[in-house]
């Protein structure tokens, strides 16, 4: 059976931009698009239409709206969509926002017949401001968290590519020299971006020539590097729209030699980004990392991704590390790196319960580390602190938190504990 599509050029209709890659139909001028299937797959296969938006993609934007503007608890609120999403939809929702610290939700018993779900959710201070930004939760609390602790400008680099494609690219037969070049920037798939981005943009304002060298050499992507750029420019202007400096004071770009920010920046990384948190083995017994399983909360064997800078690494920085994305192949694979440590989670992880006679901290009863009272005490006080100036942000949106008193002192305490750490 054929079935002809009749396609647009991309931008114009979402048909034609979804199948601009299958020949030119619709790529580069109207045209038609042959799909081949049988009469089983026609009958039997094929839904009629479309899945709904809501049952297709996650729910968490919705939900922080649906807090934000007091219409009600979400999970019952939802209820009364068209196409209503599943219980396991709103609570992945729930849980994923709650590990961002942006709500928090009670479970308890049913409700009514129409759902098994009984919920009890509220907005924190964090939650508050997520829901104000049109990014995902997790790009949203990266920025906020990069304004906050002065490194705004390299946090919105990272924030742009995250949402861009890689910017290191290279055909099949030089692949092993774009990885040694990717190498050449950093032990972090979001560290070596940063940098070759600021490299780049260094190059660009002084010398046209050499930076189109320096892409070059580097296997790097003109028409992705500027992508980056422009929404850069598009997050700035979010961030701005409700009240974030975007101009830090007080703070340059990231450089090589940098190291304490570096520290810092991973630390923000993680923020965003958690919980999607991988733990190596303690030793790699003389494979790289490539070749060892990692282990995730709820995936316990996990592997790097042959991309990852990592991947041929005989030693790691850290033995946490937290990524992008996760995909499923041969194996399970996480793509975009960066090694955390173990401060950055206590600091920015999830629901945090401390453990005084065992000297242990728990992070979502997942993530277990020995600490001292005294750190411990640290910790507590900076993450209560972090949400009382968000709190403050809220009371008054042109208050600069990053150069307030409160706020200084909160960042040289968190950038001290990073920098004693030294990522281990």
């Amino acid at each position: 059976m054929f079935v002809p599509i009749t396609c647009q050029p991309p931008n114009t209709t979402t048909l034609g931009f979804l199948l601009r890659r299958r020949g030119r139909a619709g790529r580069v001028k109207p045209g038609y698009c042959w799909h081949l299937y049988s009469s089983h797959t026609h009958d039997r296969v094929l839904d009629d239409y479309q899945l709904p938006e809501m049952l297709r993609v996650g729910l968490e934007d919705l939900v922080l709206q649906i807090l934000v503007l007091d219409l009600g608890e979400p999970a019952q609120f939802l209820l009364k969509a068209v196409d209503k999403p599943t219980d396991n939809a709103i609570k992945n929702a729930l849980d994923l926002l709650q590990s961002l610290g942006a709500a928090e939700s009670d479970y308890t018993e049913k409700q009514n017949e129409e759902s098994d779900m009984q919920v009890s959710t509220y907005l924190t201070a964090l939650g508050y401001h997520l829901a104000t930004l049109p990014v995902h939760p997790r790009v949203g609390k990266l920025l906020i968290y990069g304004a906050m602790f002065g490194c705004f400008e390299d946090v919105l680099t990272i924030a742009a590519a995250m949402t861009s494609r890689n910017p290191f690219v290279s055909s099949f037969d030089k692949r092993d020299a774009a990885d040694e070049a990717k190498r050449g920037f950093a032990s972090d798939d979001h560290i070596a971006v940063l940098l070759a981005f600021n490299q780049w943009s260094d190059l660009k304002r002084r010398d046209v020539r050499k930076a189109k060298q320096f892409l070059r050499e580097n296997y790097l992507s003109y028409i992705a590097l500027s992508n980056i750029i422009q929404l850069k420019r598009q997050l700035e202007k979010y961030m701005r729209d409700i009240g974030f400096s975007s101009k830090p004071k007080g703070r340059n770009s990231t450089n090589h030699n940098d190291v304490q920010e570096l520290h810092l920046i991973r630390a923000v990384i993680a923020a965003g980004l958690y919980p999607n948190i991988v733990i190596a083995p303690r030793s790699l017994q003389g494979k790289t990392a490539g070749e060892v399983t990692f282990r995730g909360q709820k995936v316990r064997e996990i592997y790097l991704h042959p991309s990852t800078i990592a991947f041929t690494a005989t030693e790691l920085e850290s033995r946490y590390g937290c990524y992008h994305e996760i995909v499923k192949t041969s194996k399970v694979y996480i793509r975009d790196s960066t090694a955390v440590s173990k401060f950055a989670i206590l600091l920015f992880g999830g629901s945090l319960k401390v453990y005084q006679t065992h000297g242990v901290a728990a992070v979502d009863e997942w993530l277990k580390f020995r600490i001292d009272a005294k750190s411990a005490t640290l910790v507590k006080y900076l993450r209560s602190s972090m949400e009382a100036l968000l709190l403050e942000k809220i009371m008054d949106p042109a208050i600069d938190v990053a150069s307030s008193k409160k706020g200084k002192a909160v960042i040289e305490a968190v950038s001290s504990l990073l920098k004693m750490e030294g990522g281990k």
